[in-house]
């Protein structure tokens, strides 16, 4: 198994996987240890990480009972916080399996819904995709790949990924009872998606182009999975698994076909066919309750957020999300946008001309007009807009980065009129806030250590004041002020539920409203300062009820076949809200009269088009013993081989490279030697890195040569000076600083080595120091723009035997075009060095893939371009233009120079593909790079060669 296949097999572990993990061990991580599971946390999670590991054996022991396996390796889980966003993943490393665990807890609004603790659905959930995809093959080839790789190569990895989530989101439903298998959100999409005939095909289940296409693996991978254990029994989906690692390769649809009788898109085919006849039936006992489906103001396609009335009820601010038009807040006019007299003038020009034309059907509303957009700053969007009471100012919420890479949600001041933004927190984790009357405070829900609490937010300087604290399983969600400024309604976990609870501004007292059915309810908004609007899930479907504050008055006021939710209250009473389609949202609004009765749980016969709460199996996890916390240290190491290749105009090279690390990262040692071609470098490298400070700290030495005259493809090059056996040692500090949309590298050290000719077996010491500074800057001018700038500057300063130099060099980039896609950009870089007697060791030398072994600091003169020999252009200084497309696939047209002077340049067209993942240290893999292209040579001095080369390398 590729390590690219095991990188893929992990982003679809968790979305984002390969671009969010933020590694911080520096700080002062601490382990508590089970009998099977270590668990690591950053400071601040200690009750988290200590629930977590008192119910974690109980959890490995009921997954590993409903699996059929046990994996019996120790186990790492890394439990942090770094986004404040809700997620996990699984890392199935055969000998050094991880867990990592987001601790901020999902809002009741998401499809995470419905849960009793975040950590026991994260813990059985995230297992379960280790029991099952660790399950061994017992087909002795894949048994000795596994080995000898020392990652698992069990075929449960190459079964669909709406198998390992859909499987994975089974476990968590049955053993919780709760999860997204028994949630009202799940059927409700469900539900929706089989009325319009638009379940996704067998093919799109893996898919994420369509409206919540991530998804699908997790909601519709999940509940084809119970259909079919219900047609084959509880024992059915084990003996797939078991046929599945059978002595005898068996691809999935034959091990699949071979437990239920026939292949699984035929099967899916059926139960998609059941689903919406079950939808149906829903909907009719919807229809039979009473539908209230209020007026459609506008058909939105994709995501939009909660939407927020200003105060003259005349225009709504709204989170909206899509592909072509990028995530914004738009401030719109409750106002159709009316037809244009030029449109009309078209229109009526169009029918005079072809009487027989039809005119089209209007079925959806003409767009609200735009008033104004706030777009993404530095790649984050903004979120969650209230407006102030003078209906020219809004609150809205933005992620922004930290200096370690991590990131907070803060709280910003969005002016209508001049379209400024203040920010007024820092990194304060605020999720949403709502201001009150006065315009100087705001009641907000920040969420960290792993829950979610109220606080009040001074707007003029941005200090907190605690105002209900929220503790493990049992945090706030939601926050909207009444009308006279004197309290908040918020709602409160439950076990599984949510109740709905106003708390006193003035004391801090807290007094549960509504009613005591038990049922969930969330997303609440004030009516008046007697009456509030809210999500309930008390029938299995969500509804809009409105509810006296003091009695239990209850009226339902919107019901349809999918979901409501997210109502505001516009000052005449209406309450405006979102209704679910498959498509994406509806904002719907509800006339003051509507009242019907709160209706009866729908038949959970038409499971899962309807909801089921599952209590056969749901069960409460036993307590066990864990130590004490104690200091990380270094964590535990754990051990990869790490292959890594090179084929180019110098020749064939490959190398084996061990790396050993811990969980973290704090501590990481790489070892690797190889061989190739005369032209390649041949040697070795051992490196260790520790990261246990802010600064990283680097050590490595080498021993490595290269006989560049021993070129042979396209004609070669010469280059005798080259020809050398490098031997030295290199110390170095490196810090990154993130900021918004920016990132800051700065990295100093110096070297020492001897230098020896293979041409001549003279050799010369060599010695320097260097400094680098690295800078990358992302800016949006649009929602579905993006712009990037990067400057690199270095500088080193060292001696070669008795000739002293200074070399320096700068690169500049540009790029810029849609957010998602490949961008537009221009590259230049430069470098010179300056010496009164320079080295021929010493000039800058054009081409080849690079050294894997001696640091690119201590090789600055080597100027990495794999689609010309090494050496084919050379001197003490020179410059490469480029003209490119940005991204994984790069098409350019290269200008290249190089000598005392610049002269001609040499003209270079040619497309090449890359991929470049940063280091993983749970999987234990260092940074590398992935590299295949192949270019043309238009002129000197290898005109009209067209030049291949492929590279794997990697960067301990």
């Amino acid at each position: 198994m590729s390590r690219c296949r095991w990188l893929l097999l992990a982003s679809l572990l968790i979305p984002g996987a390969l671009a969010a993990q933020v590694e911080v061990p520096h700080l002062p991580w601490r382990t508590i240890t089970t009998e099977h599971f270590r668990i690591h946390f950053e400071p601040g999670l200690e009750a988290w990480a200590r629930n977590l590991a008192s119910r974690i054996e109980s959890v490995r022991t009921a997954v590993a009972a409903r699996v059929g396996y046990t994996p019996p390796q120790m186990i790492d889980i890394i439990v942090e916080d770094p986004l404040n966003v809700a997620n996990g993943s699984a890392w199935p490393s055969l000998f050094t399996p991880a867990m990592r665990f987001w601790a901020t807890p999902p809002q009741p609004s998401s499809n995470l819904s419905g849960i009793r603790g975040w950590g026991e659905v994260l813990a059985v959930h995230e297992y379960a995709h280790l029991a099952h995809l660790l399950r061994p093959s017992r087909e002795p080839g894949s048994r000795l790949l596994a080995f000898l790789s020392g990652f698992s190569a069990s075929p449960m990895l190459m079964v669909p990924s709406w198998v390992t989530e859909g499987y994975a989101t089974l476990i968590e439903g049955e053993l919780t009872g709760a999860g997204r298998p028994n949630n009202v959100s799940r059927p409700a999409i469900l539900r929706q998606l089989a009325l319009e005939g638009y379940l996704p095909s067998y093919g799109e289940l893996d898919a994420t182009g369509r409206f919540n296409g991530g998804a699908m693996r997790y909601l519709v991978g999940s509940a084809y999975l119970e259909w079919l254990q219900e047609q084959r029994g509880d024992s059915a989906l084990p003996h797939l698994w078991r046929r599945a690692t059978s002595r005898k390769a068996r691809k999935f649809p034959e091990a699949f076909s071979g437990v239920f009788g026939d292949a699984p898109e035929l099967l899916y085919g059926r139960f998609a066919s059941q689903l919406t006849a079950d939808a149906h039936a829903a909907r009719a006992q919807l229809e039979a309750q009473g539908l209230a489906t209020g007026t459609l103001v506008q058909h939105w396609m994709w995501n939009v957020g909660a939407p927020a009335l200003a105060p003259d009820g005349e225009r709504i601010a709204v989170r909206r999300a899509s592909p072509s038009a990028g995530l914004k807040v738009q401030v719109l006019s409750l106002s159709p946008q009316p037809v244009s007299a030029r449109d009309s003038a078209r229109a009526a020009n169009h029918f005079a001309r072809d009487p027989e034309d039809v005119r089209p059907i209007a079925v959806y509303p003409r767009p609200l007009r735009a008033i104004a957009a706030l777009t993404p700053k530095g790649g984050a969007s903004y979120d969650v807009p209230r407006w102030f009471r003078d209906g020219q100012r809004l609150l809205v919420t933005r992620s922004v980065p930290r200096s370690d890479g991590r990131a907070r949600p803060d709280l910003f001041i969005w002016t209508l009129e001049n379209g400024a933004v203040r920010r007024v927190t820092r990194a304060a984790g605020i999720l949403l806030a709502d201001p009150l009357p006065d315009g100087r405070t705001a009641a907000a829900l920040t969420c960290g250590a792993g829950t979610c609490s109220l606080v009040l937010v001074d707007l003029t300087n941005g200090t907190l004041r605690p105002l209900a604290a929220g503790a493990l399983d049992r945090g706030f969600a939601g926050v909207r002020v009444s009308p006279d400024g004197r309290r908040v309604v918020s709602s409160r976990q439950r076990g599984a539920s949510w109740d709905l609870v106003v708390v006193d501004i003035a004391s801090g007292a807290i007094a549960a409203v509504g009613p005591t059915d038990g049922a969930p309810r969330h997303s609440a908004t004030w009516a008046d300062d007697s009456t509030l609007v809210a999500v309930s899930e008390a029938s299995g479907v969500a509804v809009l009820e409105r509810i006296a504050v003091s009695g239990n008055r209850v009226e339902v006021i919107a019901r349809t076949a999918s979901a409501a939710g997210a109502p505001d209250v516009a000052p005449d009473g209406r309450v405006y809200w979102l209704d679910l389609h498959g498509r994406g949202f509806d904002l719907r609004v509800s006339d003051t009269g509507v009242a019907l009765a709160p209706g009866p749980p729908l038949d959970s016969a038409l499971f899962p088009a309807t909801r089921r709460v599952n209590t056969r199996v749901a069960q409460e996890f036993d307590s066990a013993a864990f130590t004490e916390p104690r200091p990380y240290g270094i964590g535990t190491m754990g051990v990869a081989f790490v292959p890594s290749t090179i084929s180019g105009p110098e020749g064939d090279g490959w190398t084996v490279g061990l790396n050993a690390n811990d969980p973290l990262g704090r501590l990481r040692f790489y070892a690797a030697g190889g061989d190739g071609t005369a032209a390649s470098w041949r040697g070795g490298r051992a490196a260790l890195t520790y990261r246990g400070l802010p600064a990283a700290l680097h050590v490595q030495g080498w021993s490595a040569q290269q006989e560049v005259s021993a070129q042979r493809r396209f004609g070669g090059v010469g280059a005798e000076w080259l020809d050398v056996a490098y031997r030295g040692l290199l110390g170095a500090a490196s810090v990154d600083r993130h900021g918004v949309g920016s990132t800051t590298a700065i990295r100093i050290g110096a070297s020492a080595g001897h230098v020896e000719s293979l041409t001549d077996g003279s050799s010369v010491d060599r010695s320097l120091v260097f400094g680098a500074l690295g800078l990358r800057r992302a800016f949006t001018p649009g929602s579905t723009t993006l712009i990037t700038a990067e400057l690199d500057l270095a500088l080193s300063q060292g001696s070669t035997g008795d000739a002293a130099w200074t070399r320096s060099s700068v690169a500049v980039a540009l790029a810029g075009g849609p957010t998602n896609g490949a961008r537009l950009g221009i590259r230049g870089q430069a470098g010179r060095v300056f010496s009164d007697v320079l080295p021929g060791y010493e000039r800058f030398s054009l081409g080849g893939g690079g050294a894997p072994y001696v640091d690119d600091a201590a090789l600055a003169q080597r100027v990495h371009y794999p689609a010309l020999p090494v050496g084919a252009l050379s001197g003490s200084r020179y410059a490469i233009f480029s003209a490119e497309t940005t991204g994984m696939l790069r098409v350019h047209h290269d200008w290249l120079t190089a000598g005392s002077e610049w002269g001609r340049f040499t003209r270079v067209a040619g497309v090449a593909m890359s991929l470049d993942v940063n280091r993983i240290a749970v999987f234990r893999l260092p940074s590398f790079r992935a590299l295949a292209g192949v270019s043309h040579i238009l002129n000197a001095p290898l005109a009209n060669a067209t030049i291949g080369y492929v590279s794997l390398s990697v960067r301990p």
